[in-house]
């Protein structure tokens, strides 16, 4: 089986449309998603994170990374 990373990305960074972006993969069979601490507050990136748990959740998937640090 191949995982694929769904990146929210672009240039290296967190797009500005990331948590538009999440909302719209909702109904999607896709189990990970990605994104970059660079370009995003640690707000933001809670934010993207939860959504993006959620999307996951939904399509049966485990979980969803994100690259951030604690």
């Amino acid at each position: 089986m191949i995982n694929f990373v769904f990146m929210l990305t672009d240039s290296d960074s967190t797009i500005d449309r990331a948590l538009d972006v999440v909302g719209e993969l909702s109904g999607t069979e896709l189990h990970y998603v990605g994104f970059k601490d660079v370009g995003a507050t640690p707000e933001r990136q809670r934010a993207i994170t939860t959504a993006a748990h959620e999307v996951a959740r939904r399509a049966g998937g485990a979980a969803s990374g994100a690259n951030r640090r604690s």
